[in-house]
């Protein structure tokens, strides 16, 4: 008997109440379905986009890398063609001393760089500058490169959170190498990167000969976003990213997704119970009143 009540006082709603229920099962319909399509399929498809973006912009900073050490490489190997750099390095003191008045004040892209010149026995002839090499790393690469082994070295040095590039390419005189040009270049290699390199979250390996750098939590676990190897040297480049990183970020975008689809639902519903009330329930309830006014008149008539 309880239950038949309810059913019947359920279908026997006043207008106002089955309107706004209407109204609000509507909402609470729409938002949840919303919700479930976006769990469902949104995950996906935005991690694809997080991840093709970060790809996109990790090929650009190697890109930028590379073209920065192509760019000293080939400047490097230019000045290494002067006569002036072979006959100091063979020569007596008076070619040295013309060495000397020649890259005292040499700039490479605008920037004076500290400049070290060494002769065919491997003993520096000329030093514009000291060179932050590891102590008993100098003599392995030079000692190709004066046989011929290498046609260049690029050895990369740190120093906290500064990085230097020091580039060694041969003097040749006739077909034969003579002596070794080094020149070290600073290196904003976070600006280069795009990456902040103190945040692991983002992690960048750079190995080679004489190159070693990684900046990757031991303890973490990473999806690789671009590997190659930068052309012209035997640096090989790895740029990565965390996978809890990738995880927070698209979950991130998914809340704000679902927040903008209950945002715009909600709006919808509001203007819908505004005009619902003016051009829907008002109408309906005035046209009930007039017919409850025109069977109260005919009954008093009758």
């Amino acid at each position: 008997m309880n239950n038949n009540n309810a059913v019947n006082s359920l279908f026997k709603m006043s207008s106002d109440k089955a309107f706004y229920a209407f109204l609000l099962c509507s909402l609470i319909l729409s938002v949840s379905l919303s919700l479930v399509m976006l769990s469902n399929h949104a995950d996906t498809a935005i991690r694809q986009v997080q991840t093709e973006v970060r790809q996109t912009e990790a090929r650009l900073g190697v890109s930028n890398l590379g073209q920065f050490l192509r760019t000293r490489l080939v400047l490097l190997k230019d000045l290494a063609q002067y006569p002036v750099l072979a006959n100091g390095v063979m020569g007596s003191d008076i070619s040295r001393a013309s060495l000397s008045d020649f890259l005292g004040e040499y700039r490479i892209l605008g920037k004076k760089e500290p400049l070290s010149l060494y002769n065919v026995l491997g003993e520096p002839v000329y030093r514009s500058g000291q060179l932050s090499l590891v102590a008993g790393e100098e003599s392995d690469w030079l000692e190709q490169l004066l046989d011929g082994r290498l046609p260049h070295a690029v050895m990369l040095q740190r120093d906290a959170q500064l990085f230097s590039f020091v580039i060694a390419v041969p003097i040749e005189y006739n077909g034969f190498t003579e002596g070794v040009l080094v020149a070290e270049f600073d290196t904003d290699l976070a600006n280069l990167l795009a990456l902040d390199l103190s945040n692991q979250a983002q992690a960048v390996e750079l190995s080679g000969q004489w190159v070693d750098y990684s900046n990757a939590a031991t303890d973490a676990e990473y999806d690789v976003l671009h590997n190659t190897q930068m052309p012209g040297t035997d640096i090989h480049v790895s740029l990565m990213i965390s996978q809890s990183t990738i995880d927070d970020s698209v979950f991130a975008f998914i809340v704000e997704l679902g927040q903008a689809i209950f945002i715009g639902l909600s709006l919808s519903f509001l203007l819908l119970l505004f005009f619902g009330r003016q051009l829907l329930l008002n109408p309906f309830k005035r046209l009930q009143t007039s017919e409850q006014m025109i069977k109260k008149a005919k009954s008093d008539l009758s």
